[in-house]
Formats: C-alpha cells, sequence, structure tokens
C-alpha cells in the first residue's frame, strides 16, 4: 500500500535542481503487479515492443499514461477522469488501454490490425475495441470522444493517410476535446543513432519518409520524421496545436492538440 499509492510507484530522474513542477516528465512508473490485468501473449508484446518483455510492456504503457495524465492536469487542469470518453488510437496490444481504464472513463480502442483488436478485447473486456481500415472513415459518430491518445501512430504514415487520419479524428473529438499525438524527435534519433542528414531532409522537407516514394503504399508501415514548423502549420489545419513536448511518449515527442469550436 505504501510502495504503490494509488496503484502506482513513481520513479524520478531529478538534477541537481531536484524535484519540480515538471519532474513527471521524464519520471518512470510502475503499476502494483498484483492489481494488474492479463498481459497480451509474449508474441503480441514483441509485436508492439520489439522484444517479449512484459516488464518493458508495463513499465512502458504505465509510464506513457501517467506522463500524459500529469501534463492534462498540470497544464489544462484537466484530468483524466474528467474526460466523458477516450479514444486510443492505434492501440496495438492494448499497451495503454490497460492503464487508461483506471480512470473510471469509457476507453474506445481502435487498430488496424484485426487480431491485435480482437486479442484487446479478450484481454481488457471492459474496453471497447474494434478493427479499423487503414484508411478512415471508422464506425465511431461524430464528436463521441473528448480524449484522443495517439502513440507512434503518425511515424508510420504516408502523408495522405496523415491527412485523412487527421480529418477523421478532426470529425470524431468534439469541440474543446484534447489530443496526445506522439511523433519522433530528436530523442528517438539519438537513441536510435539516425543520421544527422535525416533531421536535416525533416527540417528542410516538413515531412520526410525514409522508406521512399518508391515503398509500397498498401500498408502504415512507413519511417516518417515531421519538423516542428510542418506540424504547427499543417496539422494546424485540423487543429490548434498547443506545443510539442520532446521525449514525453516513451522516446517519442508528444504533441498537443485542441479541437476548435465549429
Amino acid at each position: 500500500a505504501t510502495l504503490f499509492p494509488d496503484g502506482l510507484a513513481r520513479f524520478n530522474v531529478v538534477s541537481a535542481g531536484g524535484e519540480h513542477a515538471w519532474s513527471y516528465r521524464s519520471a518512470w512508473f510502475l503499476a502494483d503487479p498484483t492489481r494488474e490485468r492479463p498481459l497480451p501473449p509474449p508474441a503480441q508484446i514483441a509485436q508492439v515492443i520489439g522484444a517479449a518483455d512484459a516488464s518493458a510492456f508495463c513499465w512502458g504503457g504505465a509510464t506513457i499514461v501517467s506522463r500524459f495524465a500529469h501534463l492534462l492536469a498540470e497544464r489544462f487542469g484537466r484530468p483524466l477522469s474528467s474526460f466523458a470518453s477516450i479514444l486510443d488510437w492505434g492501440c496495438g496490444a492494448g499497451r495503454l488501454t490497460r492503464y487508461l481504464l483506471a480512470y473510471g472513463r469509457p476507453v474506445i480502442a481502435i487498430d488496424t490490425d484485426p487480431e491485435m483488436a480482437q486479442l484487446c478485447q479478450r484481454t481488457l473486456p471492459d474496453a471497447t475495441c474494434w478493427p479499423v481500415d487503414l484508411l478512415p472513415p471508422t464506425p465511431l459518430a461524430a464528436a463521441s470522444v473528448d480524449l484522443v491518445i495517439g502513440l507512434a501512430v503518425m511515424p508510420h504514415l504516408t502523408e495522405a493517410a496523415q491527412d485523412a487520419w487527421l480529418a477523421e479524428l478532426q470529425r470524431l473529438t468534439r469541440p474543446g476535446g484534447m489530443l496526445l499525438l506522439s511523433v519522433q524527435g530528436m530523442a528517438q534519433m539519438a537513441l536510435y543513432a539516425a543520421p544527422p542528414a535525416r533531421k536535416q531532409a525533416a527540417h528542410h522537407l516538413g515531412f520526410h519518409d525514409a522508406c521512399g516514394p518508391a515503398a509500397p503504399q498498401a500498408k502504415h508501415d512507413r519511417d516518417v520524421l515531421h519538423s516542428p514548423d510542418y506540424i504547427v502549420s499543417h496539422w494546424g489545419r485540423y487543429f490548434d496545436v498547443l506545443d510539442i513536448i520532446e521525449a514525453m511518449a516513451g522516446n517519442q515527442d508528444v504533441v498537443v492538440l485542441r479541437r476548435r469550436a465549429d
């Protein structure tokens, strides 16, 4: 009970300045193992995070959801429990969905992999998990969610698919609703030792797909970098772009968006 207050243990990495109001942005969170929901099989865990490591799967999911919860409360005075419905866009095996459910709001989870969506529904029956096509529309009603979380989806879309999904997310989100969508940034590039020329190309082009134009267009398997200027100007056609915060979504940057009133 003392190690996991409110079901979570928090581990902070702090500088000589000590704890401060933004320490949560680099903190790591571990959920109480005695309260964990059933885990997906190792093969599906490996498909999501690249290794059949259940501990990393849980650490990562609890950390990203907890950082997002702290961000929404600190920046906007909106605890996760204040959102009427939450959409986990690109849910995979439910790495985030399993921890979003702890906040007591309806969680809708969608993924373009039908096996993943079915697995998510089996292991997390109190969520609503649906398979969706590679391109919208989805069966969700207009203005049916007021928080969208999309982890590691945008870096895998062609620009045409990106725009189609931005329009669909705009349709699904209520006016004033929030979106937290992750993109690759400097932290992820450093972690994977990406060549500096890639970042230069992204700043020059705005949208840089390492797969190139000759790659097949049928699947969402791109390797895309977005420049901050591109995000503000291009994504800004669909939403108000409020911030881009480095390395808050695991090792990816998080783009904070708000749905404008009609």
